[in-house]
């Protein structure tokens, strides 16, 4: 209906804001900003191998939801909430102001490259606040390193590359709805029911997803 069709227009050009800025963030700031959003992923996989990951002797179904239910929706709603910026939620975003369509279309051209660009300082910004957050977890002796360990050695050694890839896609699909939907909430309540539905999910059926993996594999 009409109403529907407003909010999807607004929530649309709320996404090509917010990638706008990242866009227009210099280099210091990404990498910087990326780094705190490395810590923030790196707590869910801390919280998530400690509680579901440790928890083997459950039902696979039961583990699984435990595993995906508590730990890493706490990661995008931090980044949500506090600010950041991580490869994943930035592509969702950025991607969509580089390729705008419709009625929030301007005269001012994205270029692809820079896209690029900050996608790679997020990513190593990301990298530095993971395995600094597994170094520290390892140090620290946690509860959560050799559940860490066996999650680490079954995303190894049990799936094939075209496997990981597919799963891939589907982890950063429902990260993306995570980060789409979570524009549309006011509220910070609303914010962390949309992101724990979708984040949840997305652990619960086992799809990969790239900076998570750099917490359990390092």
């Amino acid at each position: 209906d009409w109403s529907s069709d407003v909010c999807s227009s607004d929530l649309y050009k709320a996404v090509l804001g917010g990638g706008e800025v990242r866009l227009d963030a210099p280099m210091g700031e990404v990498i910087l900003s990326g780094i705190v959003t490395g810590f923030y992923i790196g707590f869910g996989g801390v919280l998530c191998s400690t509680v579901g990951g440790s928890a083997l002797g459950l039902a696979p179904g039961l583990q699984r939801f435990l595993f995906g239910a508590v730990g890493f929706p706490l990661s995008i709603f931090l980044t949500t909430i506090a600010g950041g910026q991580g490869f994943t939620p930035n592509v969702a975003v950025m991607a969509s102001t580089v390729l705008r369509q419709g009625t929030a279309d301007e005269d001012k051209s994205i270029a692809f490259g820079t896209m690029l660009q900050n996608l790679f300082y997020a990513y190593v910004g990301n990298a530095i606040g993971l395995i600094t957050i597994a170094f520290l977890a390892n140090l620290g002796h946690l509860p959560a390193v050799p559940a860490s360990i066996i999650i680490a050695k079954h995303k190894v050694f049990d799936y094939s590359a075209s496997a990981i890839l597919f799963r891939g896609i589907l982890g950063g699909w429902l990260i993306g709805l995570a980060v789409w939907t979570s524009q549309a909430a006011e509220s910070v309540s609303a914010k962390f029911v949309t992101i724990w539905l979708c984040i949840s999910t997305y652990v619960i059926c086992q799809y990969e997803h790239c900076l998570a993996n750099l917490f359990f594999v390092p």
